[in-house]
């Protein structure tokens, strides 16, 4: 019979490849506990590096950060011993579920946290959520076009209230860069949710 391990790295294998063993390993030690520490991590350290980067890269662990940080890309990934990782809330219940039933599912991960966090609103919040993710482009889209989507929703959504569980549950993240010079505000999708 497979381990969580083994099963995590057969979900992830179609994603990632070979790199899928050590990303599996990295995950298997992240859900364990509520933070990871670099030097927690069993594998050799240049696997471990490019695991991590990887890892990051997809939004499936961020960096402990010792001062607030708007979103993930103001984190600074540091692979240092004394560095920290967390799963984002929607992350750790994706890769949870694979570990223990073997096969990703973004959808009903966005659904159970949204349970978890909204209440009677989860349904209207997930609706929302997909409807956005049809205007993702590159993992990012406009803050702007929530307002068409809201428009198009059978039962409507309460999108100040909305945005702030997705970027709590690790749905979303403000970009920080991108709204200042443009004056519009732009949020990255977290890449997980498109993992097949």
């Amino acid at each position: 019979m497979a381990t969580g391990t083994q099963r995590l790295e057969q979900c992830l294998i179609n994603q990632f490849g070979p790199e899928a063993a050590d990303l599996a390993r990295i995950f298997d030690a992240c859900l364990e506990q509520e933070c990871t520490s670099y030097a927690n991590i069993d594998l050799p350290v240049e696997d471990k590096n490019e695991s991590l980067l990887t890892a990051f890269e997809e939004r499936a662990i961020v960096p402990v950060q010792k001062r607030p940080s708007q979103g993930w890309d103001s984190c600074g990934l540091r692979l240092t011993p004394d560095e920290s990782y967390f799963m984002p809330r929607v992350a750790r219940i994706l890769l949870a579920r694979a570990r223990d039933e073997g096969k990703l599912d973004p959808e009903q991960a966005v659904r159970d946290v949204l349970d978890a966090c909204a209440g009677e609103q989860a349904g209207s919040m997930a609706a929302l959520f997909e409807g956005a993710k049809t205007h993702v482009r590159s993992f990012k889209f406009e803050a702007g076009l929530l307002h068409q989507v809201v428009q198009s929703l059978p039962a409507p959504a309460d999108l100040h209230a909305s945005m702030d569980t997705f970027v709590l549950a690790g749905i979303m993240s403000p970009c920080t860069g991108a709204s200042v010079p443009s004056g519009l505000a732009w949020f990255e999708v977290n890449r997980c949710l498109f993992w097949e």
